[in-house]
């Protein structure tokens, strides 16, 4: 046999043979080779439609524009005004004073006004403060805004909290429940270390007097108001008026709102809210008074 022919025959048995081998090695090993670790999924491939759904309404939220209340006009101080509220205070059905644990702890079951709770004011979404208070003779005790309260000292204090008022006496020196009865705050707006809140009750006018507008010539006032309905849902509307005008206002899910708009008086003039006696119970949420492409918030804390 020639020598080149048998040097091919010895190539093709070491060659073949040797690559083979290296193939079946290699698909071995990658057949075994443990798998990457996977990226972690995010937040938003592991959420439930529930949190998808939660999570795009808050971001929405957050990029939505806010409604920001107009400010009064840091370089006057016009209109400066004062509001005065008038009305019969709706008598509050009174119940058992019953004593707690503590010595000088009292409360009383009041279910029945739970819709004007501080509770039901923010399961409804509202910032606000109750009305609900106790009074000691004819001096309503304080509020205390929180959940508990140590009633083992004489603090004259109260709290409405689910569907107890709690409060404790100025004195434990012969306490007598007959002075002490649930109301109405009579001292509107009710006004607190975090927030003032503006009231307005059934049968109730808030009202105020706009100075002179000097140097205002030919122009026009607007007053917008927005007044949310708290408790009972009744149809008749509340009055917005102004000098000599009126307007009821209009029912918009649940709140009433409206516009008015009048020649801008040159003398003082009144501005006044009025929730009729057979009407709703109200927060007033915006009062504003615009002129001569000024807004000015009339609802000042």
């Amino acid at each position: 046999m020639k020598p080149w022919i048998i040097a091919v025959i010895v190539i093709l048995a070491v060659v073949i043979p040797a690559e083979y081998y290296l193939w079946k090695h290699t698909s071995v090993e990658q057949s075994i080779e443990p798998s990457l670790p996977q990226k972690e999924k995010t937040e938003t491939e592991t959420a439930t439609p529930e949190t998808k759904t939660r999570a795009k309404r808050e971001l929405q939220e957050r990029n939505s524009p806010k409604e920001i209340l107009p400010k009064a006009n840091p370089t006057s101080d016009w209109p400066s005004v004062s509001w005065r509220f008038e009305g019969t205070l709706r008598k509050l059905k009174q119940m058992e004073i019953i004593p707690m644990d503590g010595g000088c702890g009292y409360k009383m079951n009041v279910r029945y006004l739970n819709w004007m709770g501080d509770r039901n004011l923010r399961k409804i979404g509202v910032q606000a403060q109750t009305p609900i208070i106790v009074y000691e003779d004819d001096t309503p005790l304080k509020p205390f805004a929180g959940r508990a309260e140590k009633w083992e000292q004489c603090e004259g204090k109260s709290d409405f909290y689910l569907k107890f008022v709690y409060f404790s006496p100025t004195s434990i020196d012969a306490f007598d429940p007959n002075r002490y009865r649930v109301a109405l705050n009579a001292n509107l707006p009710i006004r607190s270390a975090k927030q003032t809140t503006w009231w307005l009750y059934s049968g109730y006018t808030m009202q105020t007097t706009i100075p002179q507008a000097k140097e205002r010539p030919g122009q026009s006032a607007t007053i917008q108001v927005k007044m949310r309905i708290v408790g009972r849902d009744l149809p008749t509307a509340p009055i917005v008026s102004a000098d000599a005008r009126s307007l009821p206002l209009k029912k918009e899910n649940d709140s009433f709102s409206g516009t008015l708009e009048i020649p801008l008086p040159q003398t003082q003039w009144p501005i006044a809210i009025k929730a009729d006696a057979k009407g709703s119970y109200f927060i007033v949420e915006t009062l504003t008074l615009s002129v001569g492409g000024e807004t000015y918030n009339l609802l000042v804390p």
